[in-house]
Order: structure tokens, then C-alpha cells, then sequence
């Protein structure tokens, strides 16, 4: 419950949002809901909330579903950029360092 409403207070104060998104479909599901939950905020508490984008997370690129989600989020929703699956991009989290958009 805490942290619906850390979540929810989050997105009452905030101006934009940038959403990660991994190249799963699992997670497009996840993907539509965030929205619709934004969208509601947006439109109860919190008029001036934009979605930037997404960034999507996780992507390896000879793996059949990856590249379909990602076209997909490509087709549908303003992509910034995306983060590939990468032993870098694991070492990068575990030393506290950032990663960077491709």
C-alpha cells in the first residue's frame, strides 16, 4: 500500500515521466496499464504530466521476441532510445555507474 502511494504521489508532483520498458511481451501489458494509470492522473490530479517516452530495456538482439516488442514499442510509442542486454550493462548497475542509450 506504501508504496502505491510513494508511486502515485510520484506521478502527482511530477512534470514528465520516462518509462522503461522491457523487450518482453509480458511487459507490454504492464506498459498499457502504466499509461492508463498516467492518463488518469493526468486527468484527476495532475494536468500538466507528460509522457516523454519510453526507453527499451533489456533488448538482445537475436532473440525473435525482443525484436517484435520492439518494433512494436517503435510503432506505437515514442522510443528514446534503447538499452541492450549486456554483461556491461549488468557490471555498469553493480559499480553504481550509468548506462548509456544506443
Amino acid at each position: 500500500m506504501i508504496v502505491v502511494l510513494h508511486f502515485l504521489n510520484a506521478l502527482v508532483t511530477a512534470d514528465y515521466v520516462l518509462i522503461p520498458a522491457e523487450t518482453k511481451v509480458s511487459s507490454t501489458f504492464s506498459l498499457n496499464t502504466f499509461i492508463s494509470t498516467v492518463n488518469t492522473v493526468k486527468g484527476v490530479m495532475n494536468e500538466n504530466i507528460e509522457i516523454l517516452g519510453v526507453i527499451a530495456t533489456m533488448y538482445y538482439c537475436q532473440a525473435n521476441e525482443d525484436k517484435e516488442v520492439l518494433q512494436h514499442l517503435q510503432e506505437n510509442y515514442e522510443v528514446l532510445g534503447v538499452i541492450r542486454r549486456t554483461t556491461a550493462v549488468s557490471s555498469a548497475f553493480g559499480m553504481g555507474k550509468p548506462c548509456v542509450l544506443t
